[in-house]
């Protein structure tokens, strides 16, 4: 999601429709950047493993995205990018996203 809502203070939790209607379970992972992240290195990031043919409300506490350094926090009033993907090869695999919103 390029330009999301940039300021997420107020908020607690990323909340975001996902389907996986594959036969094998499916990792993926959701990613959150400031403008403050210039290299992958300094992005937050979480990883949820869906279970196969099943829809899921993935509510992610922003506290649990993990941070890439020690002492760097997520400035959550300057989100510029977020993102849904999923690591490596997965042939004939397919992730549905829905709605996705803030609490």
């Amino acid at each position: 999601f390029d330009e999301p809502t940039p300021d997420w203070r107020g908020h607690e939790t990323w909340c975001i429709d996902l389907v996986n209607p594959g036969d094998q379970p499916l990792r993926v992972t959701l990613r959150a950047e400031d403008v403050a992240a210039p290299q992958e290195s300094e992005r937050f990031s979480a990883d949820v493993t869906l279970a196969p043919r099943t829809r899921e409300r993935v509510r992610l506490p922003l506290r649990e995205l993990h941070p890439p350094a020690p002492g760097r926090a997520l400035d959550r009033a300057t989100i510029r990018r977020a993102f849904v993907f999923h690591w490596g090869s997965a042939p004939g695999q397919r992730l549905y996203v829905g709605k996705t919103w803030l609490e």
